[in-house]
C-alpha cells in the first residue's frame, strides 16, 4: 500500500500508472494498493522508480 501526498487522487495516479505499465489498484482516494511478486529485484525496482516520474 501507498499512501499519496494529497498532490495527485488515487485514481488519476493509477491511471499515470497504467501508461507506463504499472498496474495498482486505487484503494480509497489517496491510497493505492501495489501486489508484488516474491523474486522481486533492486534492478525491477530501478524500473519502477524510473517509470513513476511524471
Amino acid at each position: 500500500m501507498a499512501e499519496l501526498d494529497g498532490k495527485m487522487n488515487a485514481a488519476t495516479f493509477v491511471s499515470k500508472l497504467k501508461d507506463v505499465g504499472i498496474y495498482a489498484v486505487a484503494f480509497d482516494t489517496y491510497l493505492v494498493r501495489f501486489v508484488t511478486h516474491l523474486d522481486i529485484t533492486d534492478q525491477h525496482l530501478d524500473v519502477l522508480k524510473s517509470k513513476l516520474r511524471f
